[in-house]
């Protein structure tokens, strides 16, 4: 069975990955930086979701090593993020970088070193900016790339920074960006 790993796996992404992996006979390990609350991991296991939880942080190499080694990792879905509201933006811009970019390099770093045989990178509808606000349709090929937020603007760096890995390392890399997702497992995490 192959082992996968989703970064951001405790995030509303990671646990609606899980759940549908898990539906698909896999057991996928979710990185987390801090522990899940008890009654999430309740609702899962309710659920049927065949997960594990492993603590760890994208921007910590031995972190992502360890996870790789320990777990026999074969595929990454990279959905660790941090998403921000105006204020989170302006107390905490240089956590938000770190993660979105700087977090995402060390995935790409990991893959290499552990021969990763795929890496799914989420990206974000937002680097878009204000455009999905007023126009009814995004065209991937012919709108104008304007993010706006501190958030936009990392998860563009990263978009573009994975197309590099892809390009110049052959790391087996695809980026897909997500809109506004809401539904099953959301919850604050701050």
């Amino acid at each position: 069975m192959k082992k996968i790993l989703i970064t951001g796996g405790g995030g509303f992404v990671g646990l609606n990955l899980a759940q549908s992996l898990s539906q698909c006979g896999l057991q996928p390990v979710l990185m987390v930086p801090n522990l899940i609350p008890l009654y999430l991991s309740q609702q899962l296991a309710i659920a049927g979701v065949d997960c594990q939880f492993v603590q760890g942080d994208v921007r910590v190499a031995k972190d992502l090593d360890r996870v790789c080694t320990e777990f026999g990792i074969q595929k990454i879905i990279h959905a660790a993020a941090i998403t921000a509201d105006s204020v989170r933006e302006l107390t905490q811009t240089k956590d938000i970088l770190e993660t979105n970019l700087m977090g995402s390099v060390e995935v790409f770093e990991c893959a290499i070193r552990h021969s990763i045989e795929q890496v799914i990178h989420f990206s974000s509808g937002s680097i878009f900016g204000e455009l999905g606000c007023h126009d009814d349709i995004i065209d991937e090929l012919s709108s104008p790339v304007l993010p706006v937020t501190i958030y936009g603007i990392s998860k563009l760096a990263a978009e573009r920074t994975a197309l590099r890995y892809r390009q110049n390392r052959q790391l087996n890399i695809t980026v897909l960006r997500l809109g506004l997702v809401y539904g099953r497992w959301e919850y604050d995490t701050g």
